[in-house]
């Protein structure tokens, strides 16, 4: 059985924002969908409902602090429940903050954490709670190239349990890429980037590391 199946989704938003002259905003959207899962036929054994509700709030700050230097805010909360097997059901907090920062006119960092609800289930648990956390610098070395360094740190708890048969997961996960970007011509683009993923998990048997190497051109005519 895996963690997410196939599912038809319907949404509907409403979002208010007001901007400051200084470029500062505050915004705050809420959404609410209907998904409709594929190929789950009930009863369920496993208590895998056909369908659920979801509802999302969020308000988003966006600070503009100097002429280099910009932030976000954001505090959400998200509520999914099931028509059949309200043992499926979970809400919680969800937010994140992230700081800008253009330390010269070639280069920039951006810094940040974000905690996102997952659906994740299985026979132990319902969702996943995600905490991320990330750095990355850009440099502009010439007109036509960009180097980019992107780190990442992130842990994933799988809650919610639908049953009396509970296994308190956990994992970490550490992400390292770097990516050059270069544009010798107007219609040729040529990109290469270096990747490092690595897992560790309180579970035997989830740990892993894997190494990409991507090399792309794109031509335009």
């Amino acid at each position: 059985m895996v963690q997410e199946g196939d599912y038809k989704l319907s949404s509907a938003d409403a979002a208010l924002r007001y901007v400051l002259p200084s470029g500062s905003s505050a915004a705050y959207t809420v959404t609410t969908a209907h998904g409709a899962y594929l190929n789950r036929p009930l009863p369920s054994g496993g208590l895998y409902d056909n369908g659920f509700r979801q509802t999302d709030n969020d308000l988003l700050l966006s600070w503009a602090i100097s002429r280099d230097t910009s932030a976000t805010l954001r505090a959400g909360h998200r509520s999914r429940t099931h028509p059949n097997y309200p043992q499926r059901d979970f809400s919680g907090l969800t937010g994140g903050a992230n700081l800008s920062w253009s330390f010269s006119p070639k280069s920039t960092v951006t810094t940040g954490w974000r905690r996102e609800l997952e659906t994740f289930e299985t026979a132990s648990s319902n969702f996943a709670q995600v905490d991320r956390f990330t750095i990355g610098p850009v440099w502009q070395v010439s007109p036509k190239a960009t180097v980019r360094l992107q780190l990442e740190h992130a842990t994933r708890d799988f809650r919610g349990s639908p049953g009396v048969f509970v296994t308190q997961r956990r994992d970490t996960t550490r992400d390292a890429s770097l990516s050059l970007d270069w544009q010798p011509f107007n219609y040729l683009a040529l990109s290469a980037s270096l990747q490092n993923s690595r897992r560790s998990s309180n579970i035997a048997g989830l740990d892993f590391a894997s190494n990409i190497v991507n090399v792309s051109a794109q031509f335009t005519y």
